[in-house]
């Protein structure tokens, strides 16, 4: 059976070095129809954007699926990370609700520190997935996020990795990537929100 603790806010589960991730889960209620969040986070999701932090810019998207290229600079710490990446994303609509899936590769320059002496590049694999779903009488909805995060190389190819000290490493990425980028990405989601219900 799985194990699963906390780390930095993080669920943490795995059995051994090779197969552990980091969970982060939420659930929101949403003051607006299921069709009109559903609308919005497609049109959030397959529009490029130009941020302070970075950039998202879409290769390709149809009704249902978008590939994007996505780069940010990030403060961790001390160091300056250069991040660069590619999101794919599709939707599946159902009778009772709206699912979202995406999965973004990551890659960050040399700079990533996992202890007092290594200084890696890391290259980070996110899966994560969105359901839209209808209160039952209201004009709200239900959104529940669930991400996954995982290191998909060794943090240092020169011995096996300690799950505790990487995954807590790995956890303090996440949460600077949250406040300082993905932090941004939601903002212009909720803004859009808002927005399109302007008269």
């Amino acid at each position: 059976m799985a194990s699963a603790t906390e780390i930095q806010g993080l669920t943490y589960r795995g059995d051994h070095a090779s197969s552990w991730f980091l969970e982060a889960s939420n659930s929101q209620v949403i003051p607006f129809t299921a069709s009109h969040v559903n609308a919005i986070t497609w049109k959030h999701f397959t529009t490029g954007q130009v941020s302070s932090r970075g950039g998202f810019r879409v290769l390709y998207h149809d009704n249902l699926m978008v590939k994007a290229k996505l780069g940010a600079c990030m403060e961790l710490g001390s160091s300056t990370l250069q991040v660069q990446g590619h999101f794919v994303s599709r939707r599946y609509v159902e009778r009772e609700r709206t699912v979202f899936v995406w999965g973004v590769r990551f890659v960050t320059t040399e700079g990533f520190r996992v202890d007092q002496g290594s200084s890696l590049a890391l290259a980070l694999q996110e899966d994560g997935w969105s359901i839209t779903t209808p209160v039952e009488g209201s004009d709200c909805v239900v959104v529940h996020d669930v991400t996954r995060f995982r290191a998909v190389r060794p943090l240092s190819s020169a011995r096996d990795q300690e799950s505790p000290i990487d995954a807590d490493a790995i956890a303090g990425l996440v949460h600077a990537a949250g406040s300082q980028f993905i932090a941004e990405w939601h903002e212009r989601w909720e803004r859009l929100l808002i927005s399109s219900m302007a008269p």
